[in-house]
């Protein structure tokens, strides 16, 4: 299956740079897992965007629930 194309959102982007930064900081091991696993979660959406719900302007939201990451 082709996954469809998407884009981030500017201050989405801004936001996930800062959040990697903010990891990297701490500890570096967590902040690849964690950027692993946004892009696993991009990838997914991709895929399978109407597995996700709307949100707002017709875009799919995914709630990246990992209790390293929070």
């Amino acid at each position: 299956m082709t996954s469809k194309s998407f884009r981030f959102h500017p201050e989405a982007r801004t936001e996930l740079r800062e959040a990697v930064r903010w990891y990297r900081e701490r500890n570096v091991p967590i902040a690849l897992e964690f950027r692993s696993a946004i892009n696993e979660a991009v990838r997914s959406v991709a895929e399978f965007p109407q597995r996700w719900p709307t949100y707002l302007y017709r875009a799919r939201r995914m709630v990246l629930r990992d209790s390293r990451f929070s």
